[in-house]
């Protein structure tokens, strides 16, 4: 704004061209005065509300009694001060120079003391800071009370607090900087992040969404983190950040954990993490080494948890295969290095003879199908290309021996 020189500044209260006249408003308004005189000169009178007016024209000798005269329309500062901040205002023109007296202008304040009406409704300031009176001139003590922008609390002391913690009925709030109550925002405690919700509370025992995260805040009202939290649906871990973790690992004293989409630990159910299959058992831990039954069959996850596909694996009982999906193959046939081999109800590789759908086999200690002409036990026989022997004598077939799936760690074999 362009400075317009030899503004008269109490003229210039519509305006504000000039910055003294700019910088009075910023300091009025900041203040918030009760009272506003503008002692001025030089037309022997006084301006303003009846009480002020009387007080200086009795102390000071002045002629003219302009009593609610206070010029707002024409710019003047006390007209401001009393429209626009509800101040008690006067302007005091003194007769000339010679007649200005700071005895009688110090008696002039003190007679406008003791007319002075009770102040109501509104705040002021103390030797302790602002303090607000009700209605009944009375200082408001230990209570909140609300101003133009939100609610303020004064203590005991009547002086309205700042930058810090206060109860109501329903919990802790906190007050800023100038004395407001902060809503939906984080407050750094001592003891850690704090939040307080959209009525200024601050939030305990529950968990809250805030810029597209969950968060967790115990009943003190502390923001959780690195640590595991439970909810309605089971458990769910937040981060350094307090942040809940989403498809995500997380590590576990007792495991490797996982948690899902929703953030709940998955628990009990096999989980596809980046294209391979994991088991996590009841408690939420992922499953190695072992076998493991799914909706179709036996499955075998390995040292990192990753369920193991198209491969053979050898354990106690002998050699398993297990298919594309990862499901033990049982009672059907596999290949490996242009050989046959048939793996048994068990899943395990078959070894000597087999009677199936009418026909008879051999398979080798090595599980490998008998083809060509063999001698088995000093006997010849001619399996052909097809491993079928062809050889008419009748032996009795060896029945599988009934096994129990095993549970201890089995060698991947590529």
């Amino acid at each position: 704004m362009v400075e317009i020189p030899h503004v008269d500044i109490n003229r210039d209260f519509i305006d504000f061209k000039g910055q003294e006249t700019r910088a009075l408003r910023d300091l009025m308004i900041k203040s918030n005065p009760y009272i506003y005189l503008d002692l001025h000169g030089w037309l022997n009178s006084v301006l303003g509300d009846g009480f002020l007016v009387d007080a200086f024209r009795s102390t000071n000798n002045l002629r003219r009694d302009q009593t609610g005269a206070f010029g707002a329309s024409k710019g003047y500062a006390i007209g401001y001060a009393r429209t626009q901040l509800n101040a008690y205002s006067a302007l005091v023109e003194f007769e000339s120079p010679e007649t200005v007296d700071y005895v009688k202008i110090a008696n002039g304040i003190a007679k406008s003391i003791d007319y002075l009406p009770p102040v109501t409704n509104k705040w002021g300031v103390n030797r302790y800071g602002w303090c607000y009176t009700d209605g009944y001139g009375n200082m408001v003590t230990s209570r909140w009370v609300k101003d133009y922008y939100d609610w303020c609390y004064v203590d005991s002391n009547g002086t309205m607090i700042t930058n810090a913690w206060q109860m109501d009925y329903k919990g802790w709030c906190y007050v800023d900087g100038d004395g407001h109550l902060v809503r939906n925002s984080w407050i750094q405690h001592p003891k850690g992040m704090c939040y307080v919700d959209e009525e200024g509370h601050s939030v305990t025992s529950r968990w809250v969404y805030i810029d597209g995260a969950w968060y967790y805040f115990n009943s003190d009202g502390y923001m959780v983190k690195n640590n595991w939290q439970v909810d309605y649906k089971g458990w769910c871990y937040l981060g350094a950040d307090g942040k809940m973790f989403t498809n995500a690992w997380v590590q576990h004293p007792k495991g490797m954990c996982y948690v899902d989409a929703d953030g709940h630990s998955v628990a009990g159910s096999w989980v596809n993490i980046d294209g391979s299959m994991y088991y996590f058992n009841g408690d939420g831990y992922m499953m190695t080494n072992r076998w493991i039954m799914d909706e179709i069959n036996w499955c075998y996850v390995g040292s990192d948890g990753k369920r193991i596909t198209n491969a053979w694996a050898k354990d106690y009982w002998g050699w398993c295969v297990v298919d594309n999906d990862g499901h033990l193959i049982t009672n059907s046939w596999a290949e490996k290095d242009s050989q046959r081999y048939y793996m048994d109800a068990n899943g395990h590789m078959t070894v000597g003879w087999l009677d199936l759908d009418g026909n008879r086999y051999y398979f080798f200690e090595d599980g490998s199908m008998a083809l060509g002409k063999q001698t088995i036990d000093g006997v010849e026989y001619d399996f052909g290309t097809d491993g079928i022997a062809k050889t008419p004598e009748v032996i009795d077939p060896i029945e599988p021996t009934e096994q129990a799936v095993p549970t201890q760690p089995i060698e991947k074999i590529a």
